[in-house]
């Protein structure tokens, strides 16, 4: 009898086929042949495997017949919404089906959603462009969005989804294209006209999208600066160059420039934009069947091919890697300071099907990991395993480790262990291997059943790529299916081999000299063809390697796959209860009724007894903050449950704990937290010395220019706060400290500590004073009389309101980029009370920010990035920050200099000026109801997962002046405004000198700094004798020319 063992359906391009895994019952002979493999020690066993388990293949079929075969046993947890498989904590209805153009699409209702969203997966991407024409997939990508038939203007799509709280996004992969965005939920079906036209008919006229040709340069430059992008490239650039793969899949200036006329690229639109081609999700509040309607109504328009065409054959008969590429160790110059090992296998055929669990066993926590023992010998910091890509044709994976300063003496050690470690798992026992595989099946079942869904956008991306992927959807919600089998982990594991790899050794060690550089980054790097020998060596088991043979991990016990939900504890109120108070430990209790999720997370301030503000006490609070973080990492946490260090504050640090509701679970971490908090291991010189301070060190030093626009707040808050201390100063002091005098400091800090705790959830009061209690250790070693009452929380602003200029810049790196980044700093929150100056009347004043930051945010876009192409990345938001508003306005680009950038920010500020007074005429100006709309629906939105909902929480109930309706307040002020108000606030505020403005100009690169004419313009003044009014921003490493100080 044959019994149905898992369906999964993989879409290859071509007529769809159906192969369903079947397992035999074995026959009386079959065991005895069996018996006979084992007892003499015979091999040749796979047959027999391969007859017991294997794949058959049926002809087309329809979707009936999908469903029909469907019906499996659901494990605990699972249930079937229409044909798709879900949790059943999971509230929402699901419906997939296919119109009659032969679009898919999958519906989804959730009539409490605060937002609704789309997506569509178009099955093409960089394997399919031309030779030729390399990132033209993206640049059509870029081009849909340009404009349409029925709405030929660029961006009005962009215009009409920020008018309605919504944002798109679109992305361009291998082998995949797409587009996805969120609206507000009344203007779904206004959204889904808009969206399907720019899908079906794109203008792509070629002067608008040589516009777009800069933007894509600018891309391509911002990724030359990034370090994570030098693997990528050197991967692909080892690639065989007749593969796709080995090609610059974004595209640049100059691969585009080959694009002669928009003929080619209406004809790549035509070819593969059709609507067989297309996997759409819509999610909405409507019913299932409303939604299908509507999609119905709207992508038939879609076209569809009369005959299906032949998948493209770029890459079928091409090996990516053939032999003579792998079996290689290549050295490359890293950009960021430090070292770095990758090893990355390319794995192609039947071997990819476990792949999955590989990662997972390969990625154990145990006293015996590589990572435990590389960090006990001093050799690397961090260790992870990944599936870097899933194509067609072939799939990535890759380990990372980021090795200290000796582990890069010493990389091919550490290589050798990765290997010695593979092997370890290649002559594993059955039970081992067993126990292995139910492990990795109870953790995905745990995982899918107990899922929190991101934001709804970000949901629907997700769904429409998994279903370009998988044909059958009663696995679009990623149901697992069951146990991967023994057969298939051995076949994973044993394609990660040293001759099957591609080593890469980077390192910022300027005194290395390279042989080769690479075409399009100018990566200097060195290949190395591994000979036997070398690759033999990887294997060998000399004394030394013999240490670090690992164990298999010992079989676990079953996992919980099913949580209680608690109903609504009588005593619980709608803003958190204090349920501990003594000793310096404060915990709040919140019960959850938004996500209706069995998790619990917490959220824990640690504070010291004075912010550091001495170059000394930085570098101490540094290293605090670092060997919490290692040790932390040692914790063996289990699935669905972590600790990390959230966010590092002037005085302390801020953890966070989620988990599972499993009470046992939670109080075992808390008491591993609790004494990793209260009992360092100052045992491990080595480790101290090669991990904990060369990481606080390496990280301090790096200067990640490339996503520099992630810093400015930060910035601006060390502008404006007295008492920082200078970055290379408190380098200076980490190099001083020892262990002893760190051990010294760390008693200190724990002699006199705070700590507020924030327990939310599904979770009971009496829970959670449990968790408190189990949390008294930590503040047990303060004394009753040097007992901080309040933690340190509000800045101080030093300088008088004004604009400031300031300008920093990298000389010595390799390439360019500009920053210009305007932050208004507005002053105190409304719950900054003590801070308010009589007569302010700070709600109406934020809610004022809020909106200003909404109307400025897409005419920002468009004219500085999509007309004056000066960025690729243009944002302006409301931010409040440390008790602070703020509004942020930020351009990062490279073909302008930042003196140009911040010129046309202030110039568009100005100019912008008589926009308003036209579009706020009046008070029931449309413009003006829309963005009141938003603002109103961004006030009252709550964050889209419980973990982000308890942070914010946390951040208003430990500030002093917390306010348990913040929400309503904001809500009444904004009722109250006007456009009379608005305007009278962007004059005194975002144009005037009411507020502290500070003008941050940033460069790399070797472009000369035009400073007279910038002087002139600015009225610069020069204090580069008085530098030390300026704290430098202590995560970029930068040289200070100067400041402004003007009115």
């Amino acid at each position: 009898m044959n019994r149905m063992q898992a369906m999964i359906f993989e879409n290859t391009g071509g007529p769809l086929r159906l192969k369903v895994r079947v397992t035999r019952k074995w026959p009386v002979f079959q065991k005895c042949y069996l018996w006979a493999c084992i007892t003499f020690g015979i091999v040749t066993v796979l047959p027999l495997f391969h007859y017991m388990s294997r794949w058959e293949e049926f002809g087309d079929i329809q979707e009936e017949d999908l469903i029909r075969l469907s019906n499996l046993d659901l494990e605990e947890g699972m249930t079937y919404s229409g044909n798709i498989i879900k949790s059943v904590l999971d509230s929402r209805a699901y419906t997939s089906t296919v119109l009659d153009n032969g679009l898919r699409v999958l519906v989804i209702s959730d009539p409490l959603t605060s937002l609704s969203a789309a997506s569509c997966d178009v099955k093409v991407g960089s394997f399919q462009d031309p030779p030729d024409i390399p990132g033209l997939a993206h640049l059509l990508e870029h081009g849909v969005f340009l404009g349409d038939s029925e709405h030929s203007e660029a961006n009005t799509f962009e215009q009409f989804l920020a008018e309605h709280s919504g944002h798109s996004n679109a992305f361009t992969s291998q082998e995949n294209t797409n587009y996805y965005y969120k609206i507000s939920p009344d203007k779904l079906e206004d959204s889904l006209q808009r969206f399907t036209s720019l899908l079906s008919s794109p203008l792509l006229q070629l002067d608008v999208l040589q516009r777009e040709y800069h933007a894509i340069q600018s891309e391509f430059l911002k990724d030359k600066l990034e370090s994570a992008r030098q693997v990528w490239r050197l991967v692909k650039h080892l690639a065989n160059s007749d593969h796709p793969f080995h090609r610059l899949s974004p595209g640049n200036l100059d691969t585009l420039q080959n694009l002669k006329n928009s003929s080619v690229i209406r004809e790549f639109h035509s070819k593969y934009y059709f609507a067989e081609n297309m996997k759409c999700v819509v999610y909405g509040r409507e019913d299932p069947q409303d939604l299908l309607e509507m999609s119905r109504k709207h992508f038939q328009k879609i076209t569809n091919k009369k005959s299906r065409s032949e998948p493209d054959q770029q890459t079928g008969s091409i090996l990516a890697y053939p032999s003579e590429n792998l079996g290689v160790w290549v050295d490359y110059q890293l950009l960021r300071e430090g070292s770095t090992l990758d090893i990355m296998w390319p794995i192609t055929g039947n071997s990819r099907c476990g792949l999955g669990a590989a990662m997972h066993v390969l990625s154990e926590r145990h006293p015996r990991s590589v990572l435990a023992l590389l960090k006990k010998q001093g050799l690397a910091t961090s260790l992870s395993w990944s599936i870097v890509i899933s194509t067609s044709s072939f799939t990535l994976v890759k380990v990372n480790v980021q090795l200290t300063k000796v582990g890069g003496e010493k990389s091919a050690d550490v290589a050798k262990l990765i290997f010695r470690q593979i092997e370890v798992m290649k002559v594993a026992t059955t039970s081992a291997v067993k126990s292995w595989l139910v492990a990795v099946h109870q953790e995905s079942l745990q995982g899918f059943v107990n899922y929190q869904t991101p934001e709804v956008h970000h949901f629907t991306k997700t769904l429409s790529s998994r279903m370009s992927r998988i044909l059958h959807p009663a696995y679009y919600l990623g149901a697992p299916t069951q146990t991967t089998s023994s057969y298939c982990l051995f076949q994973a594991i044993h394609e990660l081999s040293p001759n099957n790899s591609i080593m890469l050794f980077g390192s910022s060690d300027s005194g290395r000299v390279y042989r080769n550089t690479e075409t399009w980054y100018g990566i200097p790097y060195t290949v190395t063809k591994l000979d036997v020998g070398d690759l033999e060596n990887m294997l060998s088991t000399s004394t030394e390697s013999k240490l670090f043979i690992l164990p298999p991990p010992a079989a676990r016990a079953k996992i919980p796959r099913t949580f209680p939900l608690f109903g609504r504890d009588l005593e619980q109120d709608y803003w958190p209860t204090k349920v501990h108070d003594d000793r310096g430990l404060t915990v709040w209790w919140q019960q959850d009724f938004t996500f209706h999720i069995p998790k619990i997370d917490m959220v824990l301030w640690i504070y010291g007894q004075y912010e550091h503000y001495t170059p000394r006490d930085t570098a101490l609070h540094y290293l605090l903050a670092e060997m919490i973080r290692d040790q932390i990492q040692d914790l063996i946490q289990p699935p669905g449950h972590s600790v990390q260090i959230y966010y590092q504050t002037s005085s302390g640090l801020i953890l966070t704990l989620t988990g599972y509701s499993d009470h046992e679970q939670i109080s075992k971490t808390l008491r591993d937290l609790v004494g990793v908090l209260t009992r360092l291991d100052m045992s491990q010189i080595s480790r101290f010395e090669h991990v904990v301070k060369y990481k606080a060190h390496r990280d301090l030093a790096r200067s990640d220019y490339a996503e520099a626009y992630k810093h400015p707040l930060y910035k601006s808050r060390v502008l404006l706060e007295k008492n920082v201390a200078p970055l290379d100063q408190i380098m200076a002091e980490l190099e001083k400290i020892t262990q002893e005098s760190f051990g010294m400091f760390y008693n200190k800090f724990w002699g006199n500590v705070g700590c507020r705790v924030l327990v939310y959830g599904n979770v009971l009061k009496s829970m959670a004073q449990w968790y408190g209690l189990l949390l008294r250790p930590v503040t047990q070693r303060t004394s009753t009389s040097e007992r901080k009452v309040d933690p340190p929380f509000h800045p101080t602003l030093q300088y008088p309101q004004g604009t400031y200029y300031t300008i920093t810049h990298y000389p010595n790196s390799k390439e360019t980029a500009s920053v210009a980044d305007l932050t208004i700093i507005l002053g105190p929150t409304p719950w900054n009370s003590d801070k308010i100056e009589p007569g302010q009347d700070l709600f109406t004043r934020t809610v004022l920010a809020r909106v200003a930051a909404t109307i400025l945010s897409e005419p920002a876009f468009i004219e500085l990035r999509t007309r004056q192409q000066l960025g690729y990345s243009v944002f302006t938001k409301y931010v409040p920050h440390f008790g602070v508003d703020y509004i942020h306005m930020c351009v990062q680009g490279s073909e302008h200099s930042a003196q140009e950038i911040a010129t046309s920010v202030l110039q568009f500020l100005k100019d912008y000026r008589s926009v308003l007074t036209t579009q706020l005429s009046t008070d029931s100006s449309p413009h003006w109801n829309r963005v009141l709309s938003s603002v109103r629906r961004d006030i009252l939105v709550k964050p889209s997962s419980q973990a982000a909902l308890a942070r914010e929480l946390a951040s208003e109930l430990f500030s002093p002046d917390s306010e348990p309706d913040r929400a309503d307040m904001l809500v009444a002020a904004l009722d109250n405004v006007s456009p009379k108000m608005l305007l009278r606030f962007y004059d005194e505020y975002i144009l005037g000198s009411k507020s502290r403005r500070i003008v941050s100009l940033a460069q790399s690169g070797s472009r000369e700094w035009n400073m007279e004419s910038f002087a002139k313009k600015f009225q610069y003044l020069d204090l580069n004798n008085k530098t030390e009014l300026v704290p430098p921003f202590l995560y970029w490493h930068f040289t200070y020319l100067g400041l402004e100080m003007g009115k």
